[in-house]
């Protein structure tokens, strides 16, 4: 059952609700007749009916029994010296100046007051009765509805206790979340500074490989010179000294011949050596380009990682959101429960207070 249809609001209402009018259950005899109710009665009143009764500054004053005794409102008594020279059908006007006359006066006054009095006590009592039977199915209804308040503040508390729970995972998945959060921002971090130091390695060892394809290639343009050199060099010894060799020594021309041979041999393993500096050239350079692709894999891999981690660190960030928006709607959820149970307590005073704590106790023990 709903908190706020006592008052007449609704439950998103936080604004305080309108008290039920306390003047609206008085009866004659509450505002003033002589007539003691006791604790029983005030156990089927509404709670504006037994607080209006037994307030102290307006209808009554407690008794040591627990009853509450109401003072008489009686009408304003004519005193008997206000008119002298009034007549007495008792006495006649023979005895109305003097003392037995103004006695007799005096308790036939009061006899009529005392009668009117009693004859509205008596339609005080009546109406009272009539109020009771028309009072007693909105009594029944508000103590259905107190009932139905008792259990819904206790479904509340059920409902306040697994909202605190539910913050207290919250918090600690939070906790959890940030933990990870901050794991993952440190992974980063080495990722980030071991990349540093691959591509400086890599630069580096790129580096020493062109100074040694330079040299290399350097040591073949100086091997090339020499060989050409060399070989004009011979063509024009050879071609210099041909004829003179032919017309000449037989010896020297073998002696040439041999030393040509020789320098044939020469050029052979000048040319291996060029072959090789140029196989070897070849490697360095297919070296470089594997040394580049796998540079290149290698930062391909730290930009998918890195994307990787950018996602993660994304769907962190909304998750943490989503938990914070849900704690504020927790919270805001607890306030309204906080509201709805002060504005139930505020019409349970008195003996209806005491009540309601000993059900409260009693459905806590429970």
């Amino acid at each position: 059952m709903n908190g706020g249809s006592l008052f007449g609001t609704s439950p998103n209402n936080s604004s305080s609700p309108t008290p039920v009018n306390n003047n609206s259950y008085l009866t004659p005899v509450q505002n003033g007749a002589s007539r003691r109710i006791g604790s029983s009665d005030y156990t089927k009143l509404p709670s504006s009916v037994s607080n209006g009764a037994s307030s102290p500054a307006t209808n009554g004053q407690h008794t040591s029994n627990g009853e509450v005794q109401h003072p008489l409102t009686s009408p304003p008594t004519q005193s008997p010296n206000t008119d002298q020279a009034q007549w007495s059908s008792a006495v006649g006007h023979a005895t109305t100046g003097g003392k037995s006359g103004r006695v007799i006066e005096k308790l036939m006054s009061d006899n009529d007051r005392l009668k009117r009095e009693l004859r509205e006590q008596i339609t005080r009592a009546e109406e009272l009765q009539r109020n009771m039977e028309m009072y007693k199915p909105r009594i029944e209804a508000l103590e259905s509805e107190n009932e139905n308040l008792s259990h819904a503040r206790g479904v509340d508390h059920a409902l306040l206790v697994r909202r605190d729970r539910q913050l207290t995972d919250t918090k600690e998945e939070l906790v959890v979340e940030r933990e990870r959060r901050e794991k993952f921002e440190k992974l980063a971090q080495r990722l980030s500074a071991e990349r540093d130091a691959a591509i400086h390695d890599k630069d580096r060892e790129v580096g020493e490989h062109k100074e040694r394809r330079l040299q290399v290639e350097a040591e073949n343009d100086v091997l090339k010179t020499t060989i050409r050199q060399t070989k004009k060099m011979y063509d024009s010894r050879v071609s210099a000294q041909k004829f003179r060799i032919e017309k000449e020594l037989e010896p020297e021309v073998k002696r040439l011949q041999k030393v040509l041979e020789e320098d044939k041999a020469t050029m052979l393993k000048l040319n291996v050596v060029h072959e090789q500096q140029h196989q070897e050239i070849e490697r360095g350079k297919a070296l470089q380009q594997e040394m580049v692709a796998k540079w290149e894999e290698i930062s391909k891999a730290r930009e998918e990682r890195l994307q990787l981690v950018e996602c993660e660190r994304r769907e962190e960030t909304e998750r943490s959101r989503k938990l914070s928006v849900e704690m504020d709607k927790v919270v805001n959820d607890m306030r309204w429960v906080m509201n709805v149970k002060r504005n139930t307590s505020l019409d349970e005073s008195g003996a209806g207070d005491e009540e309601e704590e000993e059900e409260e106790g009693t459905k806590e023990k429970e």
